[in-house]
């Protein structure tokens, strides 16, 4: 069994000098590694992988080259790999947001109702103080409707008034056919669409 010693003196910006029993060597630290007269260490960014070599070694066969090649790519590899990770980390956050978004336009269109009331004014009715009757819806309830669609029919005095939409949307009758109405009484609502 034998004894190792080995010191480092720090001398500032990476720069120190390396005590050993075979003598006194300087090396330069940076963070893709250490250089130094007796030879150099590469760090790769993959925790534990390193890549050495030291001078005056006996072999000299070339496969340091290889070996720095093959260093050289696990480290292209692991941040690209650390790129992409961030990039669909990105891209789902973006993503998440807008759908968000749209998930909570949706909610406030699809909460939107508008309610009508009969405004004698939109009629050309010779009486406008008379009431009306409802005479029959001319869609259903739920069904869509665009705005200008005549909806239901009122009369007076034996003539037929039609009414129509006010808005887009799904539309939902208030008053029954026969019911006698009055200015601003409630006809229908809207579910916007």
């Amino acid at each position: 069994m034998s004894f190792r010693y080995q010191r480092r003196i720090h001398l500032g910006q990476g720069v120190g000098l390396n005590l050993s029993k075979s003598g006194v060597s300087s090396s330069i630290r940076t963070r893709w590694g250490s250089f130094g007269s007796k030879g150099f260490s590469l760090r790769t960014g993959i925790p534990g992988l390193t890549y050495r070599k030291q001078r005056g070694s006996k072999k000299g066969d070339g496969s340091w080259l290889i070996g720095l090649v093959l260093i050289a790519f696990a480290l292209v590899a692991w941040n690209l790999l650390r790129f992409l990770f961030w990039l669909i980390s990105w891209l789902w956050g973006r993503f998440s947001l807008w759908l968000e978004k749209r998930r909570a336009a949706q909610k406030a269109t699809d909460d939107a109702e508008v309610y009508v009331g009969l405004d004698v004014a939109d009629l050309a009715l010779p009486d406008k103080n008379s009431p009306l009757e409802v005479g029959h819806w001319l869609v259903t309830d739920g069904a869509l409707v665009h705005m200008g669609q005549a909806i239901v029919l009122l009369w007076q005095n034996g003539k037929a008034y039609a009414l129509e939409a006010e808005e887009n949307g799904r539309i939902q009758a208030l008053a029954f056919t026969g019911q006698k109405v009055a200015h601003q009484d409630l006809l229908y609502k809207i579910k916007v669409s």
